[in-house]
């Protein structure tokens, strides 16, 4: 009887889940009286079931809440600006934009991304343009496609960098030597077009 204690105690059952276990067992052990042949082969792994139920609730259990505890959420790192105005006064730098775009594009979303970095997006129903500013000189257009063509251009004294292909040129990437700038169309831009809208941020 001590044994079937020890081996509850390390299981860490209830006073009140030991006592009926225990009440089980001393009427098996009634029954295996009756019963010396059949019964005592019948009855001791009765008990130990029981215990191994147990043990298993007890193994299983904190995988089940690890497993819970173990899926994070990663918050969503854009946000949505109402308008350009609200847009500059949510970036930690002084923010310049496009003044010139090509003919019939206008603002379509404003965008603040992980807390450092401006975008805004000008479309025209068709095509998307992205303008994206930044502190830092690291490239932030977020393109890595291949492109046939590059081309460096100097544009107010800064050197650009154009990626394009035969049809014209889609991405734009400078620095000033303290903030980073990038231009990006979906439809490929002629090169003219590009140097216009660099020229005339403010």
């Amino acid at each position: 009887m001590s044994n079937y204690k020890d081996a509850l105690t390390k299981i860490y059952i209830s006073k009140d889940m030991e006592e009926r276990i225990m009440r089980e067992v001393k009427n098996n052990v009634v029954e295996t009286k009756k019963e010396r042949t059949i019964g005592r082969k019948w009855m001791l792994p009765a008990g130990l079931v029981a215990c191994a139920a147990l043990t298993l609730g007890v193994l299983v259990l904190p995988k089940v809440t690890k497993d819970s505890e173990d899926q994070v959420q990663i918050p969503n790192p854009i946000v949505e600006i109402e308008d350009i105005k609200s847009l500059k006064e949510s970036v930690p730098f002084s923010l310049k934009v496009l003044t010139v775009v090509p003919e019939g594009y206008e603002v379509s979303d404003t965008s603040l991304i992980a807390g450092t970095l401006a975008q805004i997006i000008y479309s025209n129903g068709s095509n998307d343009i992205t303008y994206r500013m930044a502190e830092g000189t690291e490239d932030i257009s977020g393109d890595y496609n291949t492109y046939e063509n590059t081309k460096e251009i100097t544009v107010n004294g800064q050197d650009v960098l154009l990626k394009g292909n035969k049809d014209g040129y889609q991405v734009a990437s400078w620095t000033d030597g303290t903030n980073a700038y990038s231009i990006k169309s979906n439809s490929p831009l002629e090169e003219e077009q590009m140097i216009q809208s660099i020229e005339e941020i403010q």
